[in-house]
């Protein structure tokens, strides 16, 4: 496809910005105009005065996660600190697809932040930059062209949005254990009784990267955070996450170490006649539930906490299969986590199937 190298400077305003609003200074205002700044998508707050009237504007990220953008249609609004408000110009307007504009520069500028080592992007390397436009049969920018590949592409991404929602509704979808249970006799016991709660230690990547070794350090991540040459318990335990995606509950064992956001639940009498799989799959879904915090659009960008006073306060009563003669049976717990365990293996293979087509990168 014949195209045509054009500069950002040659073919966008910048929008106007003040960069003296703080947070502080914005709530202080009355609540009228958007203010817009690193924080991809949303409004850093709202402001009594607007500086430009002109839309749609690309923003680029200056610091923090400087390259990406995002495109907002506001029709009055402030750019804040630490971002660029790009307009196609007037003479372009009719022959540059913002939303092209975006898919083509944004990987640019991200990699550019990514070499230069400085964690920033500043306004003069964007304007700077030189990115590709196609051409029609007569030599001329091809609008319908990038319209058509910027619509293909957002079809893509609703694809994509709606694949990462059954993900994360698959990840909190629980069978029940009530129908699985009333094949048993059952006892109830206590959590509050039989466990202790402790968090892990502040363990960066830093620290990682400086010790390395053969001991697993556990962190709100499905699988392991890294590897350390110390460990801090060893032998069999439930961990749970108690920042992030709260309440997760992995079944580990082994000598491990864990992080600050990951807690651990301890003993505190013998547990030779309990499974601490069954545990896990009886435990998640209530931890799962209680916990607080930000739930994000669709699963998406969940911050939630679910620490040891919460957990405590729950005062969780946990069935237990009982031989005739009243005494734990361990068999029947085991023969339970089994038949729970088929089942979120089934969950795994799905979304890890999912994340696999999530990965695949589009070439433009």
């Amino acid at each position: 496809m014949p195209e045509i190298k054009k500069k950002i400077s040659e073919i966008c305003d910048v929008c106007k910005s003040d960069k003296s609003l703080t947070k502080r200074k914005i709530f202080q205002q009355e609540n009228l105009y958007p203010v817009f700044a690193a924080t991809i998508g949303t409004p850093i707050g709202y402001t009594n005065k607007y500086n430009n009237d002109r839309f749609p504007a690309l923003i680029v990220v200056n610091d923090g996660a400087a390259g990406k953008t995002y495109i907002i249609e506001e029709e009055k609004y402030v750019i804040g600190k630490h971002a660029t408000g790009l307009l196609i110009k007037e003479e372009y307007s009719e022959l540059i697809d913002i939303r092209y504009l975006r898919l083509i520069a944004e990987p640019l500028w991200v990699e550019m932040n990514k070499c230069s080592g400085r964690g920033n992007l500043p306004k003069r390397d964007i304007l700077n930059t030189y990115i590709s436009l196609p051409l029609n049969d007569v030599g001329e920018i091809d609008f319908e062209k990038q319209k058509e590949i910027a619509d293909n592409f957002q079809a893509i991404v609703e694809q994509r949005e709606k694949l990462e929602a059954l993900k994360y509704s698959l990840l909190d979808t629980y069978v029940s254990f009530d129908s699985m249970l009333s094949e048993y006799k059952i006892t109830t016991i206590s959590f509050n009784d039989y466990f202790d709660l402790k968090r892990g230690k502040i363990i960066s990547k830093e620290y990682i990267d400086k010790h390395g070794g053969e001991y697993p350090v556990y962190s709100t991540q499905q699988g392991v955070f890294g590897k350390i040459d110390t460990y801090m318990y060893s032998g069999e335990y439930l961990l749970w996450n108690t920042d992030g995606l709260a309440g997760f509950i992995k079944y580990v064992t082994g000598e491990f170490s864990l992080t600050n956001i990951e807690g651990i639940m301890l003993p505190k009498m013998d547990l030779s006649n309990i499974s601490l799989e069954y545990l896990k799959y009886l435990l998640e879904p209530i931890f799962r539930f209680n916990k607080k915090g930000r739930e994000g659009v669709l699963g998406k960008n969940e911050y939630t906490k679910l620490n040891s006073t919460m957990i405590k306060e729950l005062d969780i009563q946990i069935p237990i299969p009982v031989k005739e003669d009243g005494t734990f049976d361990l068999e029947a717990q085991k023969e339970l986590a089994l038949r729970y365990m088929t089942i979120d293996e089934v969950k795994s293979k799905i979304c890890a199937d999912i994340d696999a087509i999530l990965d695949v990168k589009i070439d433009l």
